[in-house]
């Protein structure tokens, strides 16, 4: 599975092999956190983690598929296709992107092993997969889905170069009642040069600490905020010049910097209403201080030693606890760090409050070490201690690594997603 920049840049108009991933996850206002997620997209399946969680733990519970040694994709109400990305409502309610089946499953607890979805969204029944021009009903290859502070579901259809609202309460088949990045709920277009209202392969969504959406615009290697999602255009861009804002889309345009992005695919806040962002062609996270501006340029860089660096596992033969590969999905875990889903390294880590450029991570998922990178460590069948390309969202691609949580005061918000071609 080659990961070449020079891809995004060739292919920056090409809706149809966008990447989605989500995918990682978006958290605010966390407590009580009792379950970590993460869609383990190569193995078809969503697994849960109970709290507190060790270097190579076991999952607890597996979505998506009967036991934890199989691996199928499917279409039904209880099989996924590369699933990316996920969300939570505010009664505890899980939501994940299917993203091969072109849909989004709700899952209700308490959560058992190939549990059936209750609720399809993107699709008429459960056994339908992608197919059919977009609709307000009818989604392509999904990315990040995340709920606002009103309990909308915001649902990210890279494939179709769009973000929809859904309003609760939900059921299958439920339309769509608002569009972000296309002027109507049946364009799909891909527009070059960009636009303050055009999308290009949006894979992560998060609200911030001011219920503004935010999206990771993938294609055009770009970060947008909305203020007023209504109105369908952006008031402000990081990833591009302020010279350009809104009109220019190049991958690390003009170079590798602390304010350069190269296919985003997963963003999230933290309690300080700090954004952190899977920078996934750079192999890096990076995260943004407010008060934010049109180009502004990253305060902390992890995965590499600095913010001129983007080479997977820094160019070493094996990874290490400080390098990522391809990362495409983020969590934020409170005051206590954040989660990553490092696609091409086969696993999930944690940063315990990272505060210094480089800081390793201290807890890993999916690998016996942190020096180990095989899909399922190096077995054909997987187990509940492996992983296969978490969060890598395979046609749009998406990951999505997210915590799952208790929530008090009404606002809940997680998922992950990021998004990969």
């Amino acid at each position: 599975m080659p990961h070449m920049k020079f891809r995004l840049d060739v292919a920056v108009c090409c809706v149809a092999l966008l990447l989605s991933a989500i995918p990682l996850a978006n958290a605010s206002s966390l407590f009580a956190t009792t379950t970590l997620v993460v869609p383990d997209e190569g193995n078809n399946r969503v697994l849960l983690y109970s709290f507190p969680v060790t270097n190579g733990q076991a999952a607890n519970v597996v979505l998506g598929q009967s036991s934890f040694s199989t691996s199928a994709p499917g279409t039904s109400a209880s099989t996924m296709g590369s699933p990316s990305a996920y969300a939570v409502d505010q009664v505890g309610n899980l939501y994940v992107s299917d993203t091969l089946n072109c849909r989004v499953l709700q899952f209700r607890p308490p959560f058992t092993n190939g549990e059936a979805a209750q609720v399809v969204i993107g699709k008429p029944d459960a056994n339908t997969s992608c197919g059919g021009a977009a609709s307000a009903s009818n989604l392509g290859r999904t990315g990040g889905v995340a709920f606002d502070e009103t309990g909308n579901l915001w649902v990210a259809d890279p494939q179709n170069s769009r973000v929809l609202r859904f309003k609760p309460p939900f059921k299958t088949g439920k339309a769509a009642n608002l569009v972000v990045g296309q002027p109507d709920f049946v364009s799909d277009n891909c527009t070059f040069p960009p636009t303050a209202s055009s999308l290009c392969g949006p894979v992560g969504i998060a609200f911030d600490a001011n219920n503004y959406l935010w999206v990771a615009d993938s294609r055009n290697n770009r970060i947008l905020e909305f203020k007023a999602p209504q109105k369908n255009t952006a008031n402000l861009e990081l990833g591009q010049p302020a010279a350009t804002a809104f009109t220019s889309s190049g991958c690390d345009n003009p170079g590798v910097s602390a304010s350069s992005l190269c296919a985003p695919e997963d963003i999230g806040f933290d309690p300080q209403n700090r954004l952190w962002v899977a920078d996934s062609e750079n192999s890096r996270v990076l995260r943004f201080d407010p008060n934010y501006h049109n180009g502004g340029p990253a305060a902390l860089v992890l995965g590499q030693k600095n913010f001129t660096a983007s080479s997977p596992n820094q160019n070493l033969a094996t990874p290490n606890a400080g390098t990522l590969s391809f990362p495409v999905g983020i969590v934020v875990e409170g005051d206590q760090g954040l989660w990553v889903g490092d696609t091409s390294n086969n696993r999930s880590l944690q940063f315990a409050a990272p505060a210094a450029n480089g800081t390793p991570a201290t807890i890993v998922l999916g690998q016996a070490d942190f020096t180990s990178n095989q899909p399922n460590q190096g077995n054909l069948d997987p187990s509940d201690q492996t992983e296969n390309n978490p969060f890598y969202n395979a046609g749009p691609s998406v990951i999505a690594l997210a915590v799952l949580a208790g929530l008090a005061g009404g606002r809940q918000w997680m998922h992950r997603l990021r998004l990969r071609s």
